[in-house]
């Protein structure tokens, strides 16, 4: 009897040591390749929004799937590159004019603060805060600067998300082969129900940034903002990052306002509450009813656990990833528990 329960005790503790071991592996595995699973993780997310658009052009044309796909692939990359074309080299020097502005307020409110209470940001932060911004983006700036390279990562992205979306099942399938027998067709379906939650909360938001650009490049237009087709590019673009991203982008509308004067930067915080009321009261309960909710401390903390890992565009991808982890999580063990 002593012995079967020292056996017992050891299989536990085998078993244990042997998940603690696999888990410390693949957090030294994503630390050190992070550029690489940042490419995964988003080529993922591109495969669901690929695999959503083939959905959608099969309601709409008689076309098998891998017609379907192709449209979709051949639509993305004729848009990104008609983007690129019309509006990118104004926006680039757009971008450029912006940095540059909002560094004399940023050097000149750290300069403030120095005086009045001592200083809140290291010595030359505030001067270097925009021109080495990429340094700020972590993870994220490796991959766009470095070993990858924009036009690089973007065509790995494309690709990795054409093959998931091409042929999804292989991939089902083999997720599920490492789920035990018993356990598998619950595993399938709270996969589909994960995937399917991942999609719409990529539609609602998508929808989000479009309603926010031209809202506020109206709106900054009105008030005679400088840069404010930057500046309402930035805002529809971070309305994807939930929590932080409008912050972020009322942080940037103000502070170039201050390069102009007080009551430009006024206006721009007019302009930024506003943007605030139309999203929160009428934009997310109207295209997000079916998006998948996550509390505001617990999103907060993978935004900064993601950011650590992977920058900026962790921080972004947080939400999203993380929602349709624990969708998958709760249909999985509710439905295997019934």
């Amino acid at each position: 009897m002593i012995a079967t329960e020292t056996r017992k005790l050891a299989h536990k503790t085998f078993v244990v040591a042997g998940v603690t071991l696999g888990m410390a592996c693949a957090i030294f595995l994503v630390w050190k390749a992070a550029q690489a699973v940042l490419i995964v993780l988003v080529g993922v997310i591109a495969g669901v929004v690929f695999d959503g658009g083939a959905r959608g052009v099969k309601h709409v044309l008689p076309v098998n799937r891998s017609t379907a796909i192709t449209l979709v692939l051949l639509f993305t990359a004729t848009c990104l590159v008609s983007a690129f074309w019309w509006s990118g080299s104004s926006l680039i020097e757009q971008l450029k004019g912006l940095s540059t502005a909002i560094s004399g307020p940023v050097t000149t409110i750290d300069k403030y603060f120095a005086q009045s209470v001592g200083n809140i940001l290291p010595d030359g932060t505030a001067a270097e805060f925009t021109k080495n911004l990429p340094t700020l983006l972590g993870g994220a700036a490796d991959v766009v600067t470095t070993s990858f390279g924009i036009s690089v990562s973007a065509v790995a992205i494309l690709f990795l998300g054409g093959f998931f979306a091409w042929d999804p099942g292989s991939y089902t399938r083999l997720f599920i082969s490492l789920v035990p027998d018993e356990h598998r067709k619950c595993a399938h379906r709270a996969l589909e129900k994960s995937a399917r939650a991942l999609r719409h909360w990529l539609l609602a938001q998508a929808v989000s940034m479009v309603v926010i650009f031209v809202f506020t490049l109206a709106a900054l237009m009105v008030i005679g903002m400088p840069y404010g087709f930057a500046l309402a590019f930035l805002a529809g673009l971070l309305t994807f990052i939930p929590t932080a991203g409008p912050f972020i982008a009322g942080v940037v509308i103000v502070l170039t306002g201050l390069s102009a004067s007080l009551q430009m930067a006024a206006y721009g915080l007019l302009v930024y509450v506003a943007i605030q009321f139309l999203e929160s009261n009428f934009i997310t309960p109207m295209v997000q009813q079916e998006a998948m909710a996550i509390p505001p401390g617990l999103a907060i903390a993978l935004q900064l656990i993601m950011g650590a890992l992977f920058g900026i565009i962790g921080v972004a991808f947080a939400i999203p990833l993380a929602a349709s982890g624990f969708v998958f999580l709760k249909e999985f063990y509710e439905d295997a528990t019934d």
